[in-house]
């Protein structure tokens, strides 16, 4: 699946969903200064859904909002 979330913005985050429980078990930004690797790699360790990070709230723009955004397009699918 693909979704552009920022026009004019280059990059992309791909997350993998758990089948169950609605977590996630990766994230693959691919971006410059993808520093939202971090950010999921706490969120994988401590077990949260698409939904908790999907809720987040992140500075905007930013790569690690890119995680949010990218979660909110999971749960629509």
């Amino acid at each position: 699946m693909h979704a552009e979330t920022q026009p004019g913005t280059p990059g992309l985050i791909k997350l993998v969903r758990m089948a169950r429980r609605g977590g996630f078990s990766g994230a693959y930004p691919r971006a410059e200064g993808a520093d939202s690797i971090q950010t999921a790699a706490l969120a994988i360790r401590h077990g949260l859904s698409i939904d908790d990070l999907a809720e987040a709230i992140f500075p905007y723009l930013t790569t690690v909002e890119g995680l949010k955004l990218a979660a909110q397009t999971l749960i629509r699918t």
